[in-house]
């Protein structure tokens, strides 16, 4: 009696598969007919230059994602299979912190884009490369934020935020402080607006420098610190308190290996693009302030002043010892900055 119960629940159990089965192969049938409309009416507004690369990465895709979905339905044992591999990766991901999962998203968006780039080709990678570049600067700047909290809450990171700051402010300063001199011949020191502007315009040349310097420690550290991580994978904690005797206390972490393997690698990555980028840019970027110091001199630290017989378009600012420093407007809108000059030493107007 059990047993015929038995069968009987098997055969409705089989029934209800075989329906869902057939209720999935027409819906995916369903879907193969309505799916190239959709895509030739999408493609039909988009620019001509895109048409054929977008429909071509659209119908790879679809048809690798029906062949999967095809397969998982002839094979219920691989659908089973890649069930239970779900199910273990989200335990994992539920187990992984905000930060780990956020490098997590890097890497399966970053194996996306190369998997549609295999598929679209160069055309589909120069799109898809940019909205990654910024989902990775996203993680970078949230990390960056993550570490400077943590560093503000003790005396020792404040110490280092502090000297950290002043040292950027110093070297953007100077670095403004030298293009005013080549412009305009003078130790700038009473061109203050000037300088300030200059000093927070020299900060893509910081983040150039501070390219290369996060690219040279990732590097470094990555060669003194992931074979001791290797060695001692068991005891990774225990081998920080040994060394540091107990003042540097963290939060201990899932998978630290993996972690610090993947940090080293993308912010190494990051700064070395950033330095890159910073090579062939800076120099282009530096003439552009070259062209328009004169102006800003010109409009905020010159004034039509009275001690000097000037011209409508000329201005001056004082240097000491009797000194001026003359700017003149040309009609085109380009600024001049004239060497600096006595006002008996001016020609006759």
């Amino acid at each position: 009696m059990n047993n015929a119960k038995i069968r009987q629940t098997i055969a409705a159990i089989r029934r209800v598969q075989a329906t869902d089965k057939g209720r999935q192969w027409r819906r995916l049938g369903l879907t193969v007919l309505i799916f190239p409309i959709v895509v030739m009416g999408i493609a039909f507004w988009l620019p001509p230059v895109w048409q054929t690369t977008f429909v071509a990465l659209q119908f790879k895709v679809f048809l690798a994602l029906a062949a999967c979905h095809a397969a998982c339905l002839a094979f219920p044992r691989v659908r089973n299979i890649l069930q239970s591999w779900k199910v273990r990766l989200q335990a994992v991901d539920h187990a992984l912190n905000q930060a780990q999962q956020l490098y997590r998203s890097v890497v399966v968006l970053g194996i996306c884009m190369l998997l549609l780039s295999w598929l679209g080709g160069a055309a589909v990678l120069s799109i898809l490369v940019w909205p990654f570049i910024a989902f990775c600067l996203f993680v970078a700047f949230f990390d960056a934020f993550r570490w400077y909290r943590g560093m503000s809450e003790h005396a020792l990171g404040k110490a280092i935020l502090g000297l950290g700051f002043a040292v950027s402010s110093t070297v953007a300063y100077a670095i403004a402080r030298q293009e005013i001199a080549d412009i305009a011949q003078v130790t700038p020191t009473n061109l203050t607006h000037t300088t300030l502007l200059m000093a927070i315009m020299t900060i893509p040349v910081l983040l150039a420098f501070a390219g290369g310097a996060v690219y040279i420690a990732c590097m470094l550290t990555s060669i003194i610190v992931l074979p001791v991580l290797v060695l001692a994978r068991d005891t990774p904690a225990g081998l920080k308190e040994w060394l540091f005797a107990g003042t540097i206390r963290g939060t201990p972490v899932p998978h630290p290996l993996i972690t610090k393997c993947f940090q080293f690698f993308f912010y190494g990555t990051l700064g070395l693009l950033v330095m890159q980028i910073g090579r062939g840019a800076l120099p282009r970027y530096e003439s552009q302030l070259q062209k328009l110091l004169p102006a800003a001199i010109y409009h905020l630290d010159m004034y039509h002043g009275l001690e000097c017989k000037l011209a409508a378009d000329e201005k001056l600012a004082p240097l000491g010892d009797a000194k001026f420093l003359i700017g003149k407007m040309h009609a085109d809108g380009h600024a001049e900055i004239l060497p600096p000059i006595k006002c008996d030493e001016l020609p006759m107007r």
